[in-house]
Protein backbone atom coordinates (compact mmCIF):
# COMPACT_ATOMS: atom_id res chain seq x y z
CA UNK A 1 0.00 0.00 0.00
CA UNK A 2 1.32 3.44 -0.90
CA UNK A 3 1.91 5.88 1.93
CA UNK A 4 0.03 8.45 -0.15
CA UNK A 5 -3.16 6.37 -0.21
CA UNK A 6 -6.07 8.60 0.77
CA UNK A 7 -8.95 6.30 -0.03
CA UNK A 8 -12.13 7.18 1.82
CA UNK A 9 -12.90 3.45 1.98
CA UNK A 10 -9.88 2.73 4.16
CA UNK A 11 -10.46 1.22 7.57
CA UNK A 12 -11.27 3.35 10.58
CA UNK A 13 -7.76 3.01 11.97
CA UNK A 14 -5.92 3.17 8.64
CA UNK A 15 -3.84 6.34 8.53
CA UNK A 16 -2.51 8.17 5.48
CA UNK A 17 0.91 6.59 5.89
CA UNK A 18 2.18 3.41 7.47
CA UNK A 19 2.28 4.59 11.07
CA UNK A 20 -0.11 2.85 13.49
CA UNK A 21 -2.94 4.98 14.79
CA UNK A 22 -2.07 4.36 18.44
CA UNK A 23 1.44 5.79 17.86
CA UNK A 24 0.00 9.00 16.44
CA UNK A 25 -2.45 9.25 19.32
CA UNK A 26 0.50 8.83 21.70
CA UNK A 27 2.26 11.74 19.97
CA UNK A 28 -0.81 13.88 20.65
CA UNK A 29 -0.63 12.82 24.30
CA UNK A 30 3.03 13.86 24.38
CA UNK A 31 2.08 17.31 23.09
CA UNK A 32 -0.60 17.59 25.76
CA UNK A 33 2.03 16.81 28.42
CA UNK A 34 4.49 19.35 27.01
CA UNK A 35 1.83 22.05 26.88
CA UNK A 36 0.70 21.25 30.42
CA UNK A 37 4.29 21.82 31.54
CA UNK A 38 4.40 25.16 29.69
CA UNK A 39 1.62 26.47 31.95
CA UNK A 40 1.53 26.74 35.74
CA UNK A 41 2.48 25.16 38.03
CA UNK A 42 5.61 24.14 36.07
CA UNK A 43 5.51 27.37 33.99
CA UNK A 44 8.12 26.15 31.47
CA UNK A 45 7.09 28.77 28.93
CA UNK A 46 9.80 28.01 26.31
CA UNK A 47 8.23 24.55 25.82
CA UNK A 48 5.26 26.23 24.16
CA UNK A 49 7.43 27.09 21.14
CA UNK A 50 7.88 23.38 20.32
CA UNK A 51 5.25 21.59 22.42
CA UNK A 52 2.75 21.30 19.58
CA UNK A 53 5.21 19.66 17.17
CA UNK A 54 4.36 16.01 18.07
CA UNK A 55 0.65 16.78 17.67
CA UNK A 56 1.14 18.48 14.30
CA UNK A 57 3.29 15.62 13.00
CA UNK A 58 0.62 13.16 14.10
CA UNK A 59 -2.18 15.14 12.46
CA UNK A 60 -0.26 15.25 9.18
CA UNK A 61 -0.59 11.46 9.03
CA UNK A 62 -4.31 11.31 9.69
CA UNK A 63 -7.51 11.65 7.73
CA UNK A 64 -9.84 14.48 8.80
CA UNK A 65 -12.17 12.32 10.90
CA UNK A 66 -9.20 10.75 12.66
CA UNK A 67 -7.69 14.20 13.06
CA UNK A 68 -10.80 15.36 14.86
CA UNK A 69 -10.58 12.52 17.37
CA UNK A 70 -6.85 12.95 17.99
CA UNK A 71 -7.22 16.74 18.24
CA UNK A 72 -10.05 16.28 20.72
CA UNK A 73 -7.90 13.82 22.70
CA UNK A 74 -5.06 16.34 22.84
CA UNK A 75 -7.42 19.15 23.88
CA UNK A 76 -9.13 17.11 26.56
CA UNK A 77 -5.81 16.01 28.07
CA UNK A 78 -4.27 19.48 27.93
CA UNK A 79 -7.33 21.29 29.28
CA UNK A 80 -7.80 18.64 31.95
CA UNK A 81 -4.22 19.25 33.07
CA UNK A 82 -4.39 23.03 32.89
CA UNK A 83 -7.64 23.06 34.87
CA UNK A 84 -6.86 20.29 37.34
CA UNK A 85 -7.54 22.76 40.15
CA UNK A 86 -11.25 22.30 39.42
CA UNK A 87 -10.86 18.90 41.03
CA UNK A 88 -11.38 20.71 44.33
CA UNK A 89 -15.08 20.72 43.40
CA UNK A 90 -15.10 17.08 42.34
CA UNK A 91 -14.20 15.08 39.26
CA UNK A 92 -17.24 16.08 37.22
CA UNK A 93 -16.41 19.81 36.78
CA UNK A 94 -12.84 19.02 35.70
CA UNK A 95 -14.03 16.37 33.23
CA UNK A 96 -16.75 18.64 31.84
CA UNK A 97 -14.24 21.42 31.12
CA UNK A 98 -11.76 18.98 29.55
CA UNK A 99 -14.32 17.24 27.34
CA UNK A 100 -16.09 20.42 26.25
CA UNK A 101 -12.99 22.43 25.33
CA UNK A 102 -11.46 19.35 23.76
CA UNK A 103 -14.11 19.80 21.06
CA UNK A 104 -12.44 23.05 19.91
CA UNK A 105 -9.12 21.28 19.47
CA UNK A 106 -10.95 18.49 17.68
CA UNK A 107 -11.92 21.05 15.05
CA UNK A 108 -8.28 22.12 14.89
CA UNK A 109 -7.26 18.49 14.35
CA UNK A 110 -9.83 18.12 11.59
CA UNK A 111 -8.59 21.12 9.59
CA UNK A 112 -4.88 20.31 10.09
CA UNK A 113 -5.47 16.77 8.84
CA UNK A 114 -7.33 18.29 5.90
CA UNK A 115 -4.28 20.44 5.12
CA UNK A 116 -1.95 17.41 4.99
CA UNK A 117 -1.96 17.02 1.15
CA UNK A 118 -1.00 20.69 0.63
CA UNK A 119 2.22 20.97 -1.40
CA UNK A 120 2.87 24.67 -0.74
CA UNK A 121 4.83 24.42 2.50
CA UNK A 122 4.74 28.11 3.43
CA UNK A 123 0.97 28.23 2.97
CA UNK A 124 0.55 25.07 5.00
CA UNK A 125 2.54 26.50 7.92
CA UNK A 126 0.58 29.76 7.92
CA UNK A 127 -2.75 27.93 7.55
CA UNK A 128 -1.99 25.63 10.51
CA UNK A 129 -1.09 28.62 12.70
CA UNK A 130 -4.25 30.36 11.49
CA UNK A 131 -6.34 27.34 12.43
CA UNK A 132 -4.91 27.31 15.95
CA UNK A 133 -5.52 31.05 16.34
CA UNK A 134 -9.12 30.76 15.16
CA UNK A 135 -9.68 28.02 17.74
CA UNK A 136 -8.33 30.26 20.51
CA UNK A 137 -10.54 33.10 19.28
CA UNK A 138 -13.55 30.78 19.27
CA UNK A 139 -12.78 29.69 22.83
CA UNK A 140 -12.48 33.31 23.92
CA UNK A 141 -15.80 34.29 22.31
CA UNK A 142 -17.96 31.28 23.23
CA UNK A 143 -20.65 33.33 24.95
CA UNK A 144 -21.26 32.26 28.55
CA UNK A 145 -18.74 29.43 28.08
CA UNK A 146 -15.91 31.71 26.91
CA UNK A 147 -12.62 30.90 28.63
CA UNK A 148 -8.97 31.69 27.90
CA UNK A 149 -6.89 29.65 30.36
CA UNK A 150 -4.65 27.50 28.18
CA UNK A 151 -4.09 30.13 25.48
CA UNK A 152 -0.52 30.08 24.20
CA UNK A 153 0.18 33.76 24.88
CA UNK A 154 -0.08 33.29 28.64
CA UNK A 155 2.98 31.03 28.63
CA UNK A 156 5.06 34.10 27.70
CA UNK A 157 4.07 36.34 30.62
CA UNK A 158 7.73 36.82 31.55
CA UNK A 159 9.08 36.98 27.97
CA UNK A 160 8.59 40.73 27.77
CA UNK A 161 10.08 41.38 24.29
CA UNK A 162 7.65 38.87 22.76
CA UNK A 163 4.82 40.28 24.86
CA UNK A 164 5.15 43.65 23.12
CA UNK A 165 3.66 42.11 19.97
CA UNK A 166 0.35 42.14 21.84
CA UNK A 167 0.21 45.92 21.44
CA UNK A 168 -0.19 45.30 17.70
CA UNK A 169 -2.20 42.07 17.46
CA UNK A 170 -3.31 41.26 20.99
CA UNK A 171 -2.87 38.01 22.87
CA UNK A 172 -4.19 36.08 19.88
CA UNK A 173 -1.37 37.55 17.80
CA UNK A 174 1.21 36.29 20.29
CA UNK A 175 -0.46 32.87 20.14
CA UNK A 176 -0.32 32.98 16.33
CA UNK A 177 3.43 33.61 16.45
CA UNK A 178 3.99 30.63 18.76
CA UNK A 179 1.73 28.37 16.67
CA UNK A 180 3.55 29.47 13.50
CA UNK A 181 6.87 28.40 15.01
CA UNK A 182 5.45 25.02 15.98
CA UNK A 183 4.01 24.52 12.49
CA UNK A 184 7.34 25.39 10.86
CA UNK A 185 9.22 22.97 13.11
CA UNK A 186 6.70 20.20 12.41
CA UNK A 187 6.98 20.62 8.64
CA UNK A 188 10.77 20.67 8.86
CA UNK A 189 10.85 17.51 10.98
CA UNK A 190 8.38 15.74 8.71
CA UNK A 191 10.45 16.60 5.62
CA UNK A 192 13.33 14.50 6.95
CA UNK A 193 11.24 11.53 8.10
CA UNK A 194 11.39 8.30 6.02
CA UNK A 195 9.06 7.65 3.11
CA UNK A 196 6.86 5.35 5.17
CA UNK A 197 5.49 8.56 6.67
CA UNK A 198 2.92 10.35 4.57
CA UNK A 199 4.24 13.38 2.68
CA UNK A 200 2.48 15.72 0.26
CA UNK A 201 3.21 14.77 -3.36
CA UNK A 202 6.61 16.30 -4.19
CA UNK A 203 10.22 15.22 -4.53
CA UNK A 204 12.24 14.85 -1.33
CA UNK A 205 14.89 17.46 -2.27
CA UNK A 206 12.17 19.94 -3.16
CA UNK A 207 10.31 19.21 0.06
CA UNK A 208 13.44 19.57 2.20
CA UNK A 209 14.41 22.87 0.61
CA UNK A 210 10.91 24.31 0.99
CA UNK A 211 10.67 23.22 4.63
CA UNK A 212 14.09 24.63 5.47
CA UNK A 213 13.40 27.96 3.81
CA UNK A 214 10.03 28.23 5.51
CA UNK A 215 11.50 27.52 8.93
CA UNK A 216 14.23 30.10 8.28
CA UNK A 217 11.55 32.66 7.44
CA UNK A 218 9.59 31.79 10.59
CA UNK A 219 12.65 32.06 12.82
CA UNK A 220 13.57 35.35 11.18
CA UNK A 221 10.10 36.68 11.93
CA UNK A 222 10.32 35.59 15.57
CA UNK A 223 13.82 37.04 15.89
CA UNK A 224 12.74 40.36 14.40
CA UNK A 225 9.73 40.43 16.72
CA UNK A 226 11.93 39.74 19.73
CA UNK A 227 14.49 42.40 18.80
CA UNK A 228 11.72 44.92 18.06
CA UNK A 229 10.11 44.21 21.42
CA UNK A 230 13.42 44.51 23.24
CA UNK A 231 14.10 47.85 21.56
CA UNK A 232 10.59 49.08 22.44
CA UNK A 233 11.21 48.27 26.11
CA UNK A 234 14.72 49.70 26.09
CA UNK A 235 13.51 52.91 24.47
CA UNK A 236 10.44 53.27 26.68
CA UNK A 237 10.22 56.98 27.47
CA UNK A 238 10.00 58.34 30.98
CA UNK A 239 6.63 59.95 31.80
CA UNK A 240 6.66 63.56 30.65
CA UNK A 241 6.59 66.28 33.27
CA UNK A 242 3.10 67.50 33.96
CA UNK A 243 1.44 64.20 33.08
CA UNK A 244 -1.30 63.33 35.56
CA UNK A 245 -0.37 60.50 37.91
CA UNK A 246 -1.54 58.59 40.95
CA UNK A 247 0.27 57.02 43.85
CA UNK A 248 -1.52 53.66 43.92
CA UNK A 249 -1.54 50.76 46.37
CA UNK A 250 -3.05 47.29 45.96
CA UNK A 251 -3.75 45.58 49.30
CA UNK A 252 -3.48 41.79 49.52
CA UNK A 253 -4.67 40.46 52.87
CA UNK A 254 -4.35 36.73 52.04
CA UNK A 255 -7.42 35.79 54.08
CA UNK A 256 -9.11 32.47 53.47
CA UNK A 257 -12.80 32.26 52.63
CA UNK A 258 -15.09 29.26 52.53
CA UNK A 259 -18.08 28.68 50.27
CA UNK A 260 -20.52 29.91 51.44
CA UNK A 261 -18.63 32.64 53.30
CA UNK A 262 -19.07 32.59 57.07
CA UNK A 263 -19.79 35.74 59.07
CA UNK A 264 -16.61 35.51 61.15
CA UNK A 265 -14.56 35.22 57.96
CA UNK A 266 -16.18 38.39 56.59
CA UNK A 267 -15.43 40.26 59.82
CA UNK A 268 -11.82 39.02 59.87
CA UNK A 269 -11.31 40.03 56.23
CA UNK A 270 -12.66 43.56 56.74
CA UNK A 271 -10.54 44.00 59.89
CA UNK A 272 -7.43 42.84 58.06
CA UNK A 273 -7.93 45.14 55.07
CA UNK A 274 -8.61 48.12 57.31
CA UNK A 275 -5.54 47.45 59.47
CA UNK A 276 -3.25 46.95 56.47
CA UNK A 277 -4.56 50.14 54.85
CA UNK A 278 -4.01 52.10 58.05
CA UNK A 279 -0.39 50.96 58.08
CA UNK A 280 0.38 52.05 54.52
CA UNK A 281 3.68 53.94 54.36
CA UNK A 282 3.27 57.46 53.05
CA UNK A 283 0.38 59.09 51.23
CA UNK A 284 -1.59 57.44 48.43
CA UNK A 285 -4.12 58.76 45.95
CA UNK A 286 -5.73 55.37 45.30
CA UNK A 287 -5.97 52.32 47.55
CA UNK A 288 -7.51 49.20 46.01
CA UNK A 289 -9.02 46.26 47.85
CA UNK A 290 -9.76 43.00 45.97
CA UNK A 291 -13.04 41.65 44.67
CA UNK A 292 -15.51 40.87 47.51
CA UNK A 293 -13.04 42.08 50.13
CA UNK A 294 -16.27 43.07 51.86
CA UNK A 295 -18.16 39.81 51.51
CA UNK A 296 -21.57 41.14 52.45
CA UNK A 297 -24.25 43.49 51.13
CA UNK A 298 -22.56 46.79 51.80
CA UNK A 299 -25.83 48.69 51.36
CA UNK A 300 -27.27 46.80 54.35
CA UNK A 301 -24.20 47.27 56.56
CA UNK A 302 -24.13 50.92 57.72
CA UNK A 303 -21.44 50.27 60.33
CA UNK A 304 -19.11 48.78 57.70
CA UNK A 305 -19.92 51.65 55.34
CA UNK A 306 -19.08 54.17 58.03
CA UNK A 307 -15.85 52.41 58.94
CA UNK A 308 -14.63 52.42 55.34
CA UNK A 309 -15.67 56.07 54.90
CA UNK A 310 -13.64 57.08 57.95
CA UNK A 311 -10.67 55.11 56.64
CA UNK A 312 -10.78 57.03 53.35
CA UNK A 313 -10.88 60.31 55.28
CA UNK A 314 -7.96 59.29 57.49
CA UNK A 315 -5.87 58.25 54.50
CA UNK A 316 -6.91 61.23 52.38
CA UNK A 317 -7.19 58.75 49.51
CA UNK A 318 -9.75 57.29 47.16
CA UNK A 319 -10.63 53.71 48.13
CA UNK A 320 -11.79 51.24 45.49
CA UNK A 321 -13.37 48.37 47.38
CA UNK A 322 -14.85 45.09 46.16
CA UNK A 323 -18.16 44.23 47.87
CA UNK A 324 -21.52 42.59 47.37
CA UNK A 325 -24.59 44.68 46.65
CA UNK A 326 -28.33 43.98 46.73
CA UNK A 327 -30.66 46.27 44.83
CA UNK A 328 -34.20 45.63 43.58
CA UNK A 329 -33.89 41.96 44.58
CA UNK A 330 -30.77 41.59 42.43
CA UNK A 331 -27.32 40.64 43.67
CA UNK A 332 -24.28 42.34 42.16
CA UNK A 333 -20.54 41.79 42.41
CA UNK A 334 -19.48 45.42 42.65
CA UNK A 335 -16.59 47.82 43.10
CA UNK A 336 -17.31 50.91 45.19
CA UNK A 337 -15.30 54.12 44.95
CA UNK A 338 -15.07 56.09 48.18
CA UNK A 339 -13.71 59.64 47.96
CA UNK A 340 -11.18 61.19 50.38
CA UNK A 341 -14.17 62.96 51.93
CA UNK A 342 -15.68 59.57 52.81
CA UNK A 343 -18.46 59.70 50.22
CA UNK A 344 -19.51 56.68 48.15
CA UNK A 345 -19.08 58.47 44.84
CA UNK A 346 -19.31 55.75 42.19
CA UNK A 347 -20.04 52.05 41.64
CA UNK A 348 -19.11 49.52 38.97
CA UNK A 349 -21.07 46.28 38.72
CA UNK A 350 -19.38 43.25 37.18
CA UNK A 351 -20.70 42.43 33.71
CA UNK A 352 -18.93 39.20 32.66
CA UNK A 353 -20.06 36.58 35.17
CA UNK A 354 -18.66 33.09 35.66
CA UNK A 355 -21.10 30.39 34.59
CA UNK A 356 -21.75 27.95 37.48
CA UNK A 357 -19.52 30.14 39.68
CA UNK A 358 -21.66 33.29 39.82
CA UNK A 359 -24.82 32.11 38.14
CA UNK A 360 -26.40 28.78 37.22
CA UNK A 361 -28.36 28.51 33.97
CA UNK A 362 -31.71 26.78 34.42
CA UNK A 363 -31.27 26.93 38.17
CA UNK A 364 -33.49 24.42 39.93
CA UNK A 365 -33.79 22.10 36.93
CA UNK A 366 -30.32 20.56 37.15
CA UNK A 367 -30.66 18.84 40.51
CA UNK A 368 -27.24 17.17 40.34
CA UNK A 369 -25.59 20.62 40.70
CA UNK A 370 -26.84 20.79 44.27
CA UNK A 371 -24.06 18.36 45.21
CA UNK A 372 -21.49 21.05 44.40
CA UNK A 373 -20.74 24.25 46.35
CA UNK A 374 -22.63 26.56 44.00
CA UNK A 375 -24.03 29.85 45.22
CA UNK A 376 -27.55 29.88 46.55
CA UNK A 377 -28.29 33.11 44.69
CA UNK A 378 -27.31 34.09 41.14
CA UNK A 379 -25.46 37.32 40.54
CA UNK A 380 -26.89 39.74 38.00
CA UNK A 381 -24.69 41.39 35.36
CA UNK A 382 -24.06 45.11 35.57
CA UNK A 383 -25.43 47.50 32.95
CA UNK A 384 -22.23 48.92 31.40
CA UNK A 385 -18.51 49.57 31.75
CA UNK A 386 -17.66 52.43 34.05
CA UNK A 387 -14.92 55.05 34.01
CA UNK A 388 -14.06 56.69 37.33
CA UNK A 389 -12.22 59.98 37.73
CA UNK A 390 -9.56 60.18 40.43
CA UNK A 391 -7.72 63.48 40.72
CA UNK A 392 -7.75 63.97 36.97
CA UNK A 393 -6.76 60.38 36.13
CA UNK A 394 -9.49 58.17 34.69
CA UNK A 395 -9.48 54.54 35.80
CA UNK A 396 -11.34 51.63 34.24
CA UNK A 397 -12.25 48.97 36.83
CA UNK A 398 -12.54 45.30 35.88
CA UNK A 399 -13.50 42.51 38.25
CA UNK A 400 -11.68 39.16 38.23
CA UNK A 401 -12.97 36.98 35.34
CA UNK A 402 -13.32 40.01 33.09
CA UNK A 403 -9.55 40.50 32.99
CA UNK A 404 -8.79 37.08 31.45
CA UNK A 405 -10.28 38.38 28.19
CA UNK A 406 -8.80 41.14 26.01
CA UNK A 407 -12.22 42.65 25.21
CA UNK A 408 -13.16 44.34 28.52
CA UNK A 409 -9.77 46.05 28.79
CA UNK A 410 -10.15 47.31 25.24
CA UNK A 411 -13.63 48.60 26.02
CA UNK A 412 -12.59 50.67 29.04
CA UNK A 413 -9.56 52.02 27.18
CA UNK A 414 -11.74 53.16 24.31
CA UNK A 415 -14.07 54.80 26.84
CA UNK A 416 -11.16 56.90 28.05
CA UNK A 417 -9.52 54.97 30.88
CA UNK A 418 -5.93 56.10 31.50
CA UNK A 419 -5.25 53.27 33.97
CA UNK A 420 -6.87 49.82 34.23
CA UNK A 421 -7.63 48.53 37.74
CA UNK A 422 -8.36 44.84 38.31
CA UNK A 423 -10.06 43.58 41.48
CA UNK A 424 -9.61 39.84 41.88
CA UNK A 425 -10.46 37.11 44.38
CA UNK A 426 -9.13 33.59 44.04
CA UNK A 427 -9.44 32.63 47.70
CA UNK A 428 -11.63 29.68 46.67
CA UNK A 429 -8.67 28.22 44.73
CA UNK A 430 -6.57 28.01 47.91
CA UNK A 431 -2.95 27.26 46.93
CA UNK A 432 -3.61 25.77 43.50
CA UNK A 433 -2.09 26.82 40.17
CA UNK A 434 -5.27 28.75 39.37
CA UNK A 435 -3.76 31.71 41.20
CA UNK A 436 -0.91 31.81 38.69
CA UNK A 437 -3.10 31.16 35.64
CA UNK A 438 -5.23 34.16 36.56
CA UNK A 439 -2.33 36.38 37.59
CA UNK A 440 -0.29 35.78 34.43
CA UNK A 441 -2.99 37.36 32.28
CA UNK A 442 -2.27 40.82 33.75
CA UNK A 443 1.12 41.56 32.10
CA UNK A 444 -0.43 40.70 28.75
CA UNK A 445 -3.37 43.05 29.36
CA UNK A 446 -0.87 45.84 30.17
CA UNK A 447 1.10 45.26 26.96
CA UNK A 448 -2.09 45.06 24.88
CA UNK A 449 -3.40 48.33 26.29
CA UNK A 450 -0.09 50.21 26.66
CA UNK A 451 -1.46 51.26 30.04
CA UNK A 452 -0.53 50.90 33.67
CA UNK A 453 -2.45 48.15 35.43
CA UNK A 454 -3.15 47.99 39.15
CA UNK A 455 -4.16 44.47 40.21
CA UNK A 456 -5.43 43.84 43.74
CA UNK A 457 -5.92 40.13 44.53
CA UNK A 458 -7.11 38.46 47.70
CA UNK A 459 -4.41 35.78 47.71
CA UNK A 460 -2.10 36.87 44.89
CA UNK A 461 -0.54 38.00 42.72
CA UNK A 462 -1.25 41.64 43.56
CA UNK A 463 0.91 43.86 41.39
CA UNK A 464 1.30 47.09 39.49
CA UNK A 465 2.49 46.79 35.89
CA UNK A 466 3.81 49.44 33.57
CA UNK A 467 2.53 49.76 29.96
CA UNK A 468 5.04 47.14 28.80
CA UNK A 469 4.02 44.43 31.26
CA UNK A 470 6.94 45.02 33.62
CA UNK A 471 6.03 44.58 37.31
CA UNK A 472 6.81 47.75 39.25
CA UNK A 473 5.75 46.22 42.56
CA UNK A 474 4.17 42.90 43.46
CA UNK A 475 3.12 40.62 46.29
CA UNK A 476 3.62 36.85 45.74
CA UNK A 477 0.79 34.36 46.05
CA UNK A 478 -0.41 33.26 49.48
CA UNK A 479 1.27 36.15 51.30
CA UNK A 480 -0.05 39.35 52.83
CA UNK A 481 1.39 42.59 51.55
CA UNK A 482 0.94 45.75 49.51
CA UNK A 483 2.00 46.51 45.94
CA UNK A 484 2.62 50.25 45.58
CA UNK A 485 3.87 52.44 42.74
CA UNK A 486 3.26 55.64 40.81
CA UNK A 487 1.03 55.18 37.77
CA UNK A 488 0.70 57.70 34.96
CA UNK A 489 -2.13 58.60 32.62
CA UNK A 490 -1.74 57.40 29.04
CA UNK A 491 -4.45 58.56 26.66
CA UNK A 492 -3.25 57.24 23.30
CA UNK A 493 -4.73 53.88 22.33
CA UNK A 494 -2.47 51.02 21.29
CA UNK A 495 -2.78 49.72 17.74
CA UNK A 496 -4.54 46.64 19.07
CA UNK A 497 -7.05 48.66 21.07
CA UNK A 498 -7.74 50.81 18.01
CA UNK A 499 -8.30 47.90 15.62
CA UNK A 500 -9.30 44.99 17.86
CA UNK A 501 -9.21 41.38 16.65
CA UNK A 502 -10.67 41.97 13.20
CA UNK A 503 -7.38 42.29 11.24
CA UNK A 504 -5.96 39.05 12.64
CA UNK A 505 -9.31 37.30 12.31
CA UNK A 506 -9.52 38.18 8.60
CA UNK A 507 -5.90 37.18 7.95
CA UNK A 508 -6.37 33.81 9.67
CA UNK A 509 -9.70 33.08 7.99
CA UNK A 510 -8.30 33.85 4.53
CA UNK A 511 -5.09 31.86 5.13
CA UNK A 512 -6.98 28.81 6.38
CA UNK A 513 -9.52 28.98 3.58
CA UNK A 514 -6.77 29.28 0.94
CA UNK A 515 -4.90 26.36 2.48
CA UNK A 516 -7.94 24.08 2.58
CA UNK A 517 -8.90 24.92 -1.01
CA UNK A 518 -5.36 24.25 -2.27
CA UNK A 519 -5.14 21.01 -0.28
CA UNK A 520 -8.47 19.84 -1.68
CA UNK A 521 -7.40 20.54 -5.25
CA UNK A 522 -4.09 18.73 -4.70
CA UNK A 523 -5.92 15.72 -3.35
CA UNK A 524 -8.33 15.68 -6.28
CA UNK A 525 -5.51 15.86 -8.83
CA UNK A 526 -3.36 13.25 -7.15
CA UNK A 527 -4.20 9.79 -8.57
CA UNK A 528 -5.15 7.34 -5.86
CA UNK A 529 -2.89 4.39 -5.40
CA UNK A 530 -5.83 2.30 -4.36
CA UNK A 531 -9.50 2.67 -5.25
Amino acid sequence: MSPCDDSSRAGLWQTRGEQPFFLLAALAGLSALLMFLAFPPASLGPLAWAGLVPLLVALSQLRPAQGFFVGWLFGALMMGGVNYFLGAFGLLPMLAVALFFGFFYGLFGLVVAGLAPLRIVRLQVVAVAAGWTLVEMARGHAGPLAYTFGHLAYTQHSMLPILQFASLMGSYGVGFLIALTNAGLAVLLLAFLPDNWYHPPSSRPERNRAASRTMLAVYSLVFITYVWGALIIRGAPEPASGVASLRAAAVQANVSLSTPIKHDEITNAINTYVEMSEELPGRFDLVVWPETAVGLDINAAPLTQSRISKLAEELGAHLLVGALEWEDKKLYNSAFLISPEGEYSDTYRKINLVIFGEYVPMRGRWKFLERYPIRGQDFSPGPARKIMDISGVKIGPLICFEAIFPGPGREVSRLGADVIVILNSDAWAERSAELLHNSYTAPLRAAEARRYIVRAASTGISAIYDPYGRPLSDVPTNMAGVAAAEVYAREELSTYHKCGDWPLLCICALALLAGLIKARRTQQLQPMAKQ
